[in-house]
């Protein structure tokens, strides 16, 4: 029953708290929002109009995994997650 309810579970609570103010976490999803904005435009206007939305997701997604801030290919052999990378 303990488990059932999360408002009695202490690593609910832990997993909960946010660890940055309102303010910043608004100023981050904020920026991003206007440069997957800015870059979706571009694609759009490189693009047919029918393709531009799926290829901005797609270029979008792209950047956001592969922007450099994850762990380098040998960081990731060191972790023994070379596998994935």
């Amino acid at each position: 029953m303990h488990l059932i309810y999360p408002n009695h579970c202490p690593v609910f609570h832990i997993i909960a708290t946010p660890h940055i103010t309102f303010a910043k976490y608004f100023a981050i999803v904020w920026t991003v929002f206007f440069a997957v904005y800015g870059l979706s435009s571009v694609v759009s206007m490189l693009v047919k109009r029918e393709d531009a939305s799926l290829l901005s997701v797609i270029v979008c997604l792209f950047a956001a995994v592969f922007n450099g801030f994850g762990p380098s290919i040998t960081e990731g052999r060191t972790w023994g997650i070379g596998f994935i990378l």
